[in-house]
């Protein structure tokens, strides 16, 4: 069996060395374009275009909503939005694109790179990371969902706005097609999907189902699907993240589904990533590029396989980290939306979303506000946003912290387990 895979139509990836590659201007152009419609999706959501309108033309300004004078301290002055919105979309979002937008919450960078590099070292199990999420989807959608829309809280903490869901449902776009040009590019080059196989198949790493119940295995059937399946539980059932998502739609059935479509979606990237890995394999089955110091971590075998790839198409790289960005934005914009409101509600003592209500000019000062202070609607928004672009700036700083790590995947399970004080 070895030497009739090793006697198949040879590979650009065996053909000699590997060839140093670098971005062209193509690869920047595509690169800059999805950050650049990232930033104007989250401008054009931050700002109340119509009452801006209505200013420029001299036009009526907007009526006063329910509720009378209070009801008219909803809209932030200068046009934008007020801090109810910011945290929550009004509570009318559509549902797909908060499922999309949760799943993309949770496929971060580390999904794209250090999936496929564990399964180049150590087999096909982490597919069962998606068969987990089915799982707990009952749970999630039966027990916790209709929980919180009854009690109609800003969040398990708060959160949630219009601008990180279309953010994400456009960013998950990019990440998809990112993965899916660079297999089938490199399913092509290699011979087929029978060639990848076959390879894999050689090497013992077509591993599907591991029933061994020995704890001290990396992936077993237990490992995955019950521990990453209870993980879940967390995750899906009160984490801020999804939380603000299923508040940012209006009825139960509807956060249900989400959950049900963020499985399935979950379900895809883990067999994309675990091809990934396969197709990395076969590629470099007889020439390591950790032997030959041609990488040095596991984590950049996947980029390393994009610019042998794809080098030779102008923009294609440059497609594929975008994606990768997008992984990391979607998940990054998240957490500083979540983190703003929880700060806000820590220092405020009540949600922006019952200031919206109860109205911002009466009313004392909660006994639980670490601030003593009683803000206007239009001193909450900009609170509110301002402690997102602190939160955004923190993140950077952190990320000078990453070459000091080790591989994705374990580091990320680490810092999720610590997480939950497990």
């Amino acid at each position: 069996m070895d030497s009739e895979i090793m006697s198949t139509t040879a590979s650009i990836f065996r053909s000699g060395p590997v060839k140093d590659r670098h971005f062209g201007w193509q690869d920047y152009a595509v690169f800059a374009g999805m950050l650049v419609v990232s930033a104007m999706i989250g401008i054009y959501h931050g700002f109340n275009w119509r009452q801006i309108l209505c200013r420029w033309t001299g036009g009526f300004s907007r009526a006063p909503s329910k509720g009378g004078a209070d009801g008219g301290q909803a809209e932030s002055a200068g046009g934008g939005q007020s801090s109810g919105e910011f945290l929550m979309g009004n509570r009318s979002m559509s549902t797909v694109p908060v499922a999309l937008s949760m799943l993309a919450s949770f496929l971060s960078s580390i999904t794209l790179m250090g999936q496929p590099a564990e399964v180049y070292l150590f087999g096909s199990q982490m597919w069962l990371f998606g068969l987990a999420a089915f799982f707990v989807v009952p749970i999630a959608g039966y027990i916790f969902v209709p929980l919180f829309h009854k009690l109609q809280v800003t969040s398990a903490y708060e959160g949630g706005m219009k601008a990180v869901v279309w953010t994400d449902t456009f960013q998950v776009v990019i990440l998809y097609g990112s993965m899916i040009a660079v297999l089938v590019k490199g399913t092509i080059d290699i011979g087929g999907i029978s060639t990848v196989w076959e390879r894999n198949e050689a090497s013992g790493r077509n591993i599907f189902f591991n029933w061994n119940p020995d704890p001290t295995d990396r992936y077993s059937v237990w490992s995955v699907v019950l521990g990453v399946g209870c993980l879940h539980v967390g995750t899906y059932g009160a984490n801020q993240l999804q939380v603000q998502r299923y508040l940012s739609v209006a009825t139960v059935a509807q956060a249900r589904t989400m959950l049900w479509i963020n499985a399935a979606g979950w379900t895809l990237v883990s067999l994309l990533t675990v091809y990934a890995g396969m197709l990395i394999y076969a590629a470099y089955f007889d020439c390591d590029p950790l032997i030959s110091q041609t990488v040095k971590k596991p984590d950049q075998l996947f980029p390393l396989f994009v610019m042998d790839s794809l080098g030779d198409f102008p923009g294609f790289p440059g497609l594929f980290v975008s994606g990768i960005f997008s992984a990391g934005l979607s998940t990054v914009s998240t957490g500083v939306n979540s983190l703003a409101a929880i700060w806000f509600t820590e220092l405020t003592g009540s949600s922006a979303e019952a200031k919206l209500c109860k109205g911002s000019q009466s009313g004392s000062v909660p006994k639980s506000a670490l601030l003593k202070i009683r803000l206007s609607e239009r001193a909450s928004a900009i609170a509110v946003k301002a402690l997102a672009l602190g939160f955004g700036l923190f993140s950077y700083g952190v990320v000078f912290l990453v070459p000091y790590m080790g591989g994705l995947v374990p580091v990320s399970i680490f810092f999720y387990l610590t997480k939950y004080k497990i």
